[in-house]
């Protein structure tokens, strides 16, 4: 036999392992290719983040927006407000909260896990931040508390900070927190002398965009909140003022405001919204008196220097020493 012919044989089995290495190669390629794009949808299920999604953190979220969800009132039109903007967060904390958000609308708890894995990976090393940074708004805006409710799982919820049914829900079944909306509108209250008109209140909660006789997508039918909810809740009063013709209706503390609200605690949450969201602040006392200006200004300042650090060892230090007691 010819020694070309030889050759040849000696080489194919070669050739045919060679094959055989490609063709499972091949396998392996396509394996790979499959399990990447079964990642790739999952992430997109979950709301991680793909390879197509890391230039925003927003782009996460846009996957969990509120079109996702069916609400307790039927809600045709979205609203923006200056407090919290629906539109598609914009930095990594907002990321967080509305995922915190979403969560206590449906019920349930969100994990540090889902927190974290929300945001893009060039932010996750600063989490601790950005989580801190989204509980002190949401506990300004919201007046609720970010709690961990399951330490195992690292599962966290929101807990109003009032007495509201349904942990600040206020009607039965799915919502957002109440709790906010109320504060804001006892501080009003409490900056027009513990007496302020319908008028006076709606002229607030419009710089806000809520409106009477127009659903919010958090708050939903806010005059019917205001004028019989948290009325029959008894953290407002709503009366008519005497002689008034056409009729006008004027809004007061309720005895469970009384109960559960303190002029330290008015002062600590307004002197809060100053720092966080000072729009907010600005447009609560831009129509007063002066004089009611300058009073709150003063109280606003005791509060702080009442409350520092400095003023603490300062009281300690001039404090008498305690008497021994009697045997």
């Amino acid at each position: 036999m010819p020694r070309g012919h030889k050759s040849k044989r000696r080489h194919a089995p070669k050739k045919r392992q060679q094959t055989r290495g490609d063709r499972q190669h091949g396998e392996g390629a396509q394996e790979e290719v499959s399990s990447t794009a079964e990642l790739a949808a999952a992430e997109k299920e979950t709301g991680s983040p793909s390879a197509s999604a890391l230039s925003d953190d927003s782009s996460v979220v846009s996957s969990l927006h509120f079109s996702d969800y069916e609400y307790e009132e039927s809600i045709s039109e979205f609203s923006l407000c200056t407090e919290c903007s629906l539109s598609e967060p914009q930095c990594p904390s907002e990321v967080v909260e509305w995922l915190i958000l979403q969560k206590f609308h449906l019920k349930k708890l969100v994990t540090r896990e889902e927190m974290v894995r929300a945001l893009h990976p060039r932010h996750r090393f600063q989490f601790s931040d950005i989580f801190k940074c989204a509980c002190d708004h949401l506990e300004v805006i919201f007046a609720v508390e970010v709690r961990e409710v399951e330490s195992s799982r690292h599962s966290y919820n929101l807990i109003s900070k009032l007495n509201l049914p349904n942990n600040g829900r206020v009607r039965p079944g799915r919502g957002y927190p109440k709790t906010g909306l109320l504060m804001k509108v006892l501080s009003v209250i409490f900056m027009k002398n513990h007496c302020a008109s319908e008028e006076d209140i709606w002229k607030f909660l419009k710089k806000l965009q809520v409106y009477p006789g127009k659903k919010h997508v958090l708050f939903g039918d806010t005059k019917k909140l205001l004028t019989q909810d948290f009325v029959r809740l008894k953290y407002l009063e709503y009366r008519q003022v005497l002689a008034s013709d056409p009729p006008c209706y004027k809004f007061l503390w309720g005895p469970q405001a009384y109960a559960e609200i303190s002029q330290e605690r008015i002062l600590k949450f307004l002197s809060r919204m100053k720092k966080i969201s000072p729009t907010d602040f600005e447009c609560l006392y831009e129509d007063s008196l002066k004089e009611d200006i300058e009073k709150l200004q003063a109280a606003l300042a005791a509060y702080s220097i009442s409350t520092s650090p400095t003023a603490v060892v300062q009281v300690t230090s001039s404090a008498p020493p305690p008497k021994p007691e009697d045997d």
